[in-house]
C-alpha cells in the first residue's frame, strides 16, 4: 500500500532543513529501493541500519515530542515490512509496537470521526491528498498489527472496534463495518482489500484466543462453532462476490491484488485448522472433520495456483508475511 506520496515527498526534500522529512525515513525508502535492486543490493542493510539509528536518535532528542509526525509514523512502518521481509520477528514485533502508539497519538484512529474525543496533534490537513496519506498510514498499521498478532496469539495493538491517492482525486467508499457485512465490496480498492483481510485474520487470531473454558463443546451450538461460522461465512462471501478488479489474472499487475488473494485461501487455512484440531479433540462427528480438510486442501491449492500464474519475478514484490505466519500455526 502507497503510504508516501511521491511528487509531495520529492518536494519537500527541497525545502529548508528544519522541514524536510527526518533522513530516518529518507535511508528506509532507500533501503526498500535497494532490497529490490541488483545494482544497490548489498546496501540494504546499511541503510536499514542508518534508518534506525536516526529514528531512535530522534526520540532521545529533548523531551521525545519531535517523533510525533506522521514522517515518523511511516518510518516506523516501513521498518516493521524491511524487518518482516527479513524475518527479524522480535525486533519486527516491537517495531510495530512504535508504528501502532505513533499512529494512536497522533488521532489517525479518529481521523474521520465526526466528533473525535481526542487532542489533536495535527493542524487539519490542507487538501484531500494529505487526508489520504495520514488515512492510508493508519490502515497500513492496522494490516501490519493483525498479520503480526496472528503468528504470535498476541493481543492486538489497534482495535476494530475503535477505529485516486497518486492523481489527487478522491473515490467513494464504505465503513469497514460495512465491508464485513458483505455490503459495499464493489468500492473495495486493492490496498482497501489488504485491510479488509487483515481484520478478517484479526478475527480469526481473537476466536482462536478465547478461554476454552468460555465454549459449549456442542457443534450446533457451542461458542468456538458460532464463531467459526461467523468468520467462515465472511470469508466465503466475499470469495464468491469479489469485485472483478481484485480477481486474479486481471489485477496480476498489482501487488496488493496477488497479497489479497494469497492471504485470502490463507485466512481459510487457518481458520479451518483449528475446527480441524477442535473437532478431533473433542470427538465430534466425523462430517465438519472432512469438510474443513476440504476447504483447507482447496486453499493451498489456490494458492499454489496463484504463484504459479504471477511467476517468481513478480512474486519477488509480494510480502510473504501471511503465509510465514501459516507456517508458524
Amino acid at each position: 500500500m502507497p503510504i508516501i506520496h511521491r511528487q509531495r515527498h520529492l518536494s519537500a526534500l527541497n525545502y529548508a532543513p528544519d522541514s524536510r522529512p527526518p533522513v530516518c525515513l529518507q535511508y528506509m525508502i532507500w533501503c526498500h529501493a535497494a532490497l529490490v535492486s541488483e545494482k544497490y543490493d548489498t546496501l540494504h542493510t546499511a541503510f536499514y541500519e542508518r534508518a534506525r539509528k536516526y529514528a531512535e536518535a530522534d526520540e532521545m532528542k529533548g523531551y521525545g515530542g519531535g517523533i510525533l509526525s506522521l514522517a515518523h509514523a511511516q518510518t516506523w512502518l516501513l521498518i516493521t515490512a524491511y524487518e518482516y521481509k527479513m524475518m527479524f520477528f522480535p525486533r519486527a514485533w516491537l517495531s510495530c509496537g512504535k508504528a501502532c502508539r505513533l499512529a494512536i497519538m497522533l488521532g489517525l484512529h479518529h481521523l474521520d470521526s465526526p466528533s473525535p474525543q481526542i487532542k489533536q496533534c495535527f493542524t487539519p490537513s490542507i487538501d484531500w491528498v494529505e487526508k489520504e496519506e495520514r488515512r492510508r498510514v493508519f490502515w497500513t498499521t492496522f494490516c501490519i498489527d493483525k498479520f503480526a498478532t496472528i503468528g504470535t496469539g498476541w493481543p492486538v495493538g489497534i482495535n476494530e472496534t475503535e477505529e485516486a491517492f497518486i492523481t489527487g482525486e478522491s473515490e467513494p467508499t464504505v465503513p469497514l463495518s460495512d465491508v464485513l457485512d458483505g455490503e459495499g465490496l464493489s468500492t473495495l480498492s486493492p490496498s482497501a482489500s489488504i485491510a479488509f483481510v487483515s481484520c478478517i485474520f484479526g478475527r480469526i487470531t481473537n476466536h482462536l484466543r478465547l478461554p476454552q473454558s468460555q465454549d459449549d463443546d456442542d457443534y450446533s451450538t457451542g461458542g468456538f462453532w458460532q464463531r467459526h461460522r461467523s468468520c467462515d461465512e465472511i470469508l466465503l462471501h466475499f470469495a464468491l462476490t469479489m469485485p472483478t478488479h481484485l480477481r486474479l489474472p486481471i489485477g496480476i499487475g498489482d501487488p496488493n491484488i496477488i497479497f489479497c488473494n494469497i492471504a485470502l485461501h490463507t485466512a481459510v487455512i487457518c481458520l479451518h485448522q483449528a475446527a480441524i484440531f477442535k473437532a478431533e479433540w473433542n470427538n465430534i462427528t466425523e462430517y465438519p472433520i472432512v469438510q474443513s480438510r476440504l476447504r483447507c486442501s482447496a486453499a493451498a491449492h489456490q494458492i499454489l495456483e496463484v504463484i504459479k500464474m504471477v511467476g517468481p519475478v513478480n512474486m519477488g514484490k509480494v510480502s510473504f508475511q501471511c503465509l510465514v505466519e501459516l507456517s508458524r500455526k
